[in-house]
């Protein structure tokens, strides 16, 4: 069986539950399918063994979780699956009666979950995550700009909840800066930040325990397309010794506000010298598991994966890989609609991952 170096009790505690569904009301700045978002749900069920997991039926059935065992993945200790939002709340409903305490992903509205079911209270979670409230945890962040003048890089602060990049535009010129103004015009507030020419790109992550210690998980390398978009991880390296301790800077001001769980600190080398902390996510981040389970392959490229067929065709594919020691799976969508697989493709060296990526491109997966 594989074993994470922690488990999801591990960095909660007794007492919490884990929560990484997106809230029905407050999904502005997420996907706008109702499905994409509850695919999310499915991302910790590999490091869920212990302790009660809340995860959609699509991501949680009888075949996705034999595709998990096939891997060597232990199960939740209870699932708990939902359908719905009436399904939902009623599940955090009972957690909260049982006595347990909830640790959100993403931010919920106050009549879904209320202060005294939280583990960490709502205003500061979202406080934490608003990308408009970056200086209160750095000095080192980009230099931000009254008006969105390009090249210029605009984004969402708003005290939802954010995450894949989908609250970012990128513009090297007005027209895309007009755009964007237009395409965020629902934002309460928006930030312009300098547009920057990016060396190096890290998410590096963290653990803060009940007593305020931190403890590091390791750095993940973030690839974006041209637009900003995130496009997953390369799991193969640790950041710059600079970054790292901006990271760890940022940790400690979350942790001196009182938060306790998992943050993930995005950092960037900038072509001209600069070392500078470009988001705070206080939260599971996307390669989160990837670097829980990064003792399991040599390097690896973490992300999510769509596939050009049924899901039984999809989990035999991925079954075949996972023999063939090119992929591990961290969870599957049963939805012959829209199949999807959250997992890493590997290998011993980049190059071999590389060639990973490529075989799955050939037997139907797409990105």
């Amino acid at each position: 069986m594989r074993v994470p170096s922690k488990w999801i009790g591990d960095i909660y505690g007794p007492g919490v539950v884990l929560d990484t569904v997106p809230c029905f009301q407050e999904t502005h700045w997420l996907f706008r399918e109702r499905w994409r978002n509850d695919t999310l749900s499915m991302g910790q069920l590999t490091i869920a063994a212990g302790c009660p997991y809340i995860a959609h039926e699509r991501g949680s059935t009888p075949r996705a979780l034999k595709l998990l065992a096939h891997a060597g993945f232990a199960p939740a200790e209870r699932l708990l699956r939902y359908r719905d939002e009436a399904d939902y709340r009623a599940i955090v409903e009972q957690l909260t009666d049982e006595g347990y305490r909830i640790a959100v992903n993403h931010v919920h509205a106050r009549d879904v979950l209320a202060d005294d079911q939280l583990w960490i209270p709502r205003d500061l979670v979202s406080a934490l995550n608003d990308k408009g409230e970056i200086a209160r945890w750095t000095s080192a962040h980009p230099a931000r700009r009254a008006t969105p003048t390009p090249p210029v890089v605009i984004k969402v602060s708003t005290d939802g909840t954010t995450g894949a990049g989908l609250h970012v535009r990128v513009c090297p010129d007005a027209d895309a800066a007009r755009r964007a103004v237009e395409d965020l015009a629902g934002a309460s507030a928006l930030v312009f930040e300098e547009m920057l020419d990016i060396e190096s790109n890290w998410c590096v992550q963290f653990v803060i325990d009940r007593h305020g210690a931190i403890e590091s998980l390791g750095s993940a390398e973030q690839v974006c397309d041209e637009d900003g978009n995130w496009l997953g991880n390369w799991i193969d390296g640790s950041a710059p010794d600079e970054l790292a301790r901006l990271a760890r800077e940022v940790a400690q001001a979350g942790a001196d506000a009182g938060y306790f769980g998992l943050v993930g600190v995005d950092v960037v080398h900038a072509r001209d010298g600069r070392n500078l902390v470009i988001d705070a996510n206080f939260r599971f981040n996307g390669s989160s598991v990837a670097l829980l389970f990064r003792h399991e392959y040599g390097v690896g490229r973490s992300r999510a994966w769509g596939f050009a067929g049924s899901y039984a065709e999809m989990t035999k594919a991925v079954a075949a890989l996972v023999e063939e020691e090119r992929f591990l799976p961290f969870g599957s969508w049963d939805d012959d609609a829209h199949p999807r697989v959250l997992g890493v493709a590997h290998g011993p060296t980049r190059e071999h991952a590389e060639e990973s990526l490529r075989l799955m491109e050939t037997r139907g997966f797409t990105t």
